[in-house]
């Protein structure tokens, strides 16, 4: 019993309290290691070969066109669910938009 009373009180040290997190001082940190992650990545990206860093735009072209596609599929199935769960303030919405 004792061991597992030890291993609780170790688990609750390793982790700060949810409040910790929800405060000001916490969130201005965690905006600090944003930034110099960004910084730090801006550098390294900076320092390469002008070969690489083409590649490295593909790529974030890349990840965006498919992020893009994710969204329009995933918006026009919400799209279709609205429509057909209220069909007749649909029906309004597109009248009013065809009468204007």
């Amino acid at each position: 019993m004792s061991a597992t009373l030890i291993s609780t009180s170790t688990q609750n040290t390793r982790r700060p309290p949810k409040a910790f997190h929800a405060s000001r001082t916490y969130q201005l940190y965690n905006e600090g290691q944003k930034q110099r992650k960004a910084r730090m990545e801006k550098e390294a990206e900076a320092s390469l070969p002008f070969d690489l860093k083409m590649k490295l735009v593909e790529n974030k072209i890349e990840r965006g066109i498919g992020q893009g596609l994710i969204d329009t599929v995933k918006d026009t199935a919400l799209g279709i669910i609205e429509t057909v769960q209220h069909p007749i303030q649909t029906s309004v919405g597109i009248y009013g938009t065809l009468s204007n």
